[in-house]
């Protein structure tokens, strides 16, 4: 899906529909592999909406807390990964001189 396509839908959502779709993304990015997907729609819903959220701040304070406690699982396990992926490529130099 386009970006600016993303930003359009995001801009236009009405407020109701935004703590809905926080949520929905919450769940899917730590449940996805389509992490960066999610978190354009993510970026471009927080950009859009940011001053409309802050006086419902405390309705939406649950919501906020789930997506970072998913963004930070997310991160935990990409740099797992990373680090796995690291030291596998170490692993074939290594093989590969000798």
């Amino acid at each position: 899906m386009d970006v600016f396509l993303v930003e359009h839908i995001c801009q236009s959502l009405p407020l109701f529909y935004v703590e809905y779709l926080l949520n929905y993304l919450s769940e899917q990015i730590h449940q996805s592999a389509h992490f960066a997907f999610y978190l354009s729609w993510i970026y471009a819903l927080l950009m859009h909406h940011t001053n409309n959220l802050k006086p419902n701040s405390t309705k939406i304070l649950s919501s906020l807390c789930n997506l970072e406690k998913n963004l930070t699982l997310k991160q935990e396990h990409l740099g797992k990964m990373s680090v796995h992926s690291i030291s596998s490529i170490g692993f074939i130099r290594l093989l590969r001189s000798s």
